[in-house]
């Protein structure tokens, strides 16, 4: 029974490699997507023709191509056909700066094509295999308008090379001969910057269209509609071809002449539009100008017009037509001064007054507060700093200051307000009386002795046995690494957004492995990276051998011996627009490290992470992540010292799942900066405690032991000043030691 398989295509088959189907009775005809496989069809009953894809650039005599499709009832094999069916086109992209020669069967390898003249030297390079090759980097300064490229396909003693001429850029076809004829009801222009593809090319005689039958570069022949009168003289004769490249849309190219059907070379040229204008205007063929709609402006229409005009040096920016305003303005048309909050002085949860500095420029217009859904009435304002009465209540804020009648002109800070109350609680209120005391003034836990941890949830149980741990710097990515047994732990600042006024991603900054190292100097490492050539982003982590004292504020904190602090100094941050403020964003991770030691398995666990005590509304944030017998333990302030101001920072926690070869978890942290116009000094003080149930032998039963391990790295954001974190660790020879990271204002 023969089986038909003309309706198959390569993609039918998922991660099909290869078709082998010889002596098996199949009929009909092979379908092209079968090109880009292997395939071999021998002494079977197919027929139709063999797709161009697969013949072109093989010698007459190719032994593999014979018997791959040897013996079947193709129309056009054997022999092996002659390639007719090359269709070359030119792109250069100013992007990357590469040529690209695109379309159909124009080669599989490099050495199917040869450039001529002074891109001789250029070796075009397969992307898609047939459909399009590319070059390495070049300028434009150094291509010619028109090339010629030589196809070597087929090429024997008895077949030639094939050579087009192509267009390194898109230019309108010019045309400098028509010739009509009667007879044969054909008209023949010729010229330069035409096509190959007739496909791609539309050609119209007044209303008419003339069905393009051939084309090269310099000739295009079409067949005109039945009973067409040759008679006519000034005919609109229009030629469209549509130069689409690879990773742009262009609009087609064109040219317009009035021409005489009665004789040869009858041309009366019309004064082409630059761009036609950019479909944006009617194009006037007498002077060549642009008469654009009433929203564009230009030459050829490209740019766009704002109403009301943009001032003070803004520009109007398409395809809504609105104006982009330089740092220091804002409103529709960019006549008002911009306003901004650095920092809040809060009123507690019974209400009062709240003061809010940063910048307010005088104005004859009202400022309006509004701290959540609350409004804040304002009893006083200067140009540094408005004062505002505010009602009772609880929780984190947005404050959100806009200008009467200018509903389009207003500062949010994201989470930058919270209400205070005297009496703080603390994390899981110290999980019970019989583990620990809470201390309302501060909302910190005081464990009794035999417990620990920041709720004092972890019973102290010593061990003999306590596994080794491992810290380092990795120089290459710029972050902290600490290993215990079989779970890492990684830590790394990695990056830092600006968000405008909508909470849009205005600027994107990627921290992270773009870090150069500057100095490492005893057990300091310095790395640097700039922002757009004008911020410098100074990270510095050094190791800590001797107890340090380390001041945030009015707060002094003890930073333990064998640590690790790390600091991040950013200046000179320059913003789109006052408005805006930032995001600083770090993450850490734990992950399974593979360490040899089979005899572990008792210890591995899945990735817990608990976040519940992450909460605005207390002083201080904690994080648990569980791994592996493990406990990581985060904590940080949140507060933020803005232009010389302590004032509220919220934060975000995004989990991480990463399933791959080694299952990585973690979080990202995301701190929300108000508009620091000078320095955004910050101190999420973290604390980490490797707690476990962890058995250093799996066959015996091991009591529980608690090992201090590792510190998530806290975040430092410095324009003017740096700031130090410390990331605190356990030498393998302790018992039991709780870890912190405390920071230190520079002077």
């Amino acid at each position: 029974m023969n089986f038909d398989i003309s309706s198959w295509k390569s993609t039918d088959f998922k991660n099909l490699k290869s078709l082998e189907l010889r002596f098996s009775k199949i009929i009909g005809s092979i379908d092209e997507s079968f090109c880009s496989i292997s395939i071999m069809v021998n002494d079977n009953n197919l027929s139709g023709k063999i797709p161009s894809c697969f013949y072109c650039f093989k010698t007459i005599n190719d032994v593999a191509f014979n018997s791959m499709f040897i013996n079947n009832q193709f129309s056009n094999f054997p022999p092996i056909p002659f390639c007719t069916s090359i269709l070359p086109n030119a792109w250069y992209n100013e992007t990357n700066k590469y040529l690209y020669i695109y379309g159909q069967d124009i080669g599989k390898k490099s050495t199917d094509m040869v450039l001529s003249g002074q891109l001789s030297s250029i070796v075009m390079s397969p992307v898609i295999p047939l459909q399009k090759f590319e070059s390495t980097y070049i300028l434009k300064k150094d291509l010619p308008l028109m090339f010629d490229v030589t196809f070597n396909a087929n090429a024997s003693a008895t077949i030639p090379t094939q050579t087009f001429t192509l267009s390194t850029f898109p230019t309108n076809p010019n045309v400098t001969n028509i010739i009509p004829n009667g007879i044969t009801k054909q008209i023949v222009f010729k010229g330069l910057y035409f096509s190959y593809n007739i496909t791609s090319i539309k050609v119209k005689l007044g209303s008419f269209d003339c069905q393009v039958v051939a084309s090269t570069f310099y000739i295009i022949t079409c067949s005109t509609p039945n009973g067409y009168d040759f008679t006519q003289t000034n005919v609109l004769t229009t030629i469209s071809i549509d130069n689409n490249s690879p990773g742009n849309i262009y609009p087609p190219l064109l040219a317009q002449y009035m021409i005489n059907m009665n004789y040869e070379n009858k041309i009366c040229a019309i004064k082409q539009c630059p761009n036609n204008c950019s479909n944006q205007g009617t194009c006037n063929q007498e002077t060549g100008i642009c008469d654009c709609i009433p929203t564009r402006d230009g030459e050829d229409c490209s740019n766009y017009i704002c109403i009301p005009d943009c001032l003070n040096g803004g520009v109007c920016i398409g395809p809504n037509n609105k104006c982009k305003c330089p740092t220091k303005y804002s409103s529709s048309d960019c006549s008002v001064l911009s306003h901004y909050v650095t920092s809040v002085s809060p009123c507690s949860i019974n209400g009062g007054n709240v003061t809010l500095y940063g910048l307010f420029p005088e104005t004859t217009l009202e400022y309006i507060v509004k701290i959540g859904i609350y409004s804040c009435q304002v009893k006083q304002k200067s140009n540094s700093e408005i004062q505002c009465l505010l009602g009772p209540g609880t929780g984190t804020h947005n404050v959100i200051v806009t200008l009467s009648n200018h509903s389009d002109v207003y500062f949010t800070g994201v989470g930058i307000f919270n209400y205070f109350n005297t009496i703080k609680e603390c994390p899981s209120n110290c999980t019970s009386s019989s583990n620990g005391q809470c201390n309302t003034n501060t909302g910190s836990c005081f464990c009794q002795k035999d417990y620990i941890g920041f709720d004092c949830s972890t019973k102290i149980e010593l061990e003999s046995t306590i596994p080794p741990v491992e810290t380092k710097v990795d120089t290459n990515y710029g972050g902290a690494q600490i290993y215990s047994e079989q779970t890492a732990f990684n830590i790394s600042v990695i990056e830092l957004n600006e968000i405008s006024i909508d909470g849009t991603v205005v600027a994107n900054h990627t921290l992270q492995n773009n870090w150069i190292v500057t100095n490492k100097q005893n057990n300091i490492y310095t790395f640097e990276q700039n922002i757009n050539n004008l911020s410098k982003i100074i990270y510095t982590i050094e190791e800590v051998t001797k107890e340090k004292e380390f001041q945030f504020g009015s707060t002094t904190y003890i930073v333990p011996k064998e640590s690790l602090k790390i600091s991040v100094n950013i200046s000179n941050y320059q913003y789109q627009n006052s408005l805006n403020t930032l995001t600083l964003s770090f993450v850490s991770r734990v992950s399974d490290k593979d360490n040899g030691n089979n005899n572990n398995k008792c210890n591995e666990k899945e990735t817990v992470i608990d976040s519940s005590n992450a909460n605005n509304q207390r002083d201080v944030n904690y994080i648990k992540v569980f791994k592996n017998s493990h406990q990581l333990i985060g904590r940080f302030i949140n507060k933020v010292i803005s232009d010389g101001r302590e004032t509220f920072l919220s934060s975000s926690i995004n989990t991480i799942t990463t399933n791959n070869n080694t299952l990585e978890n973690g979080i990202i942290l995301s701190l929300n900066l108000p508009h620091c116009e000078y320095s955004c000094f910050i101190d999420p003080d973290f604390s980490v405690l490797v707690t476990s149930d962890y058995k250093s032998d799996c066959i015996k039963d091991k009591n529980n032991w608690i090992i201090p391990v590792a510190v998530v790295v806290p975040c430092v954001f410095v324009v003017a000043s740096s700031v130090a974190i410390a990331i605190l660790y356990k030498k393998n020879r302790l018992k039991l030691k709780l870890l912190g990271i405390k920071l230190k204002k520079f002077t």
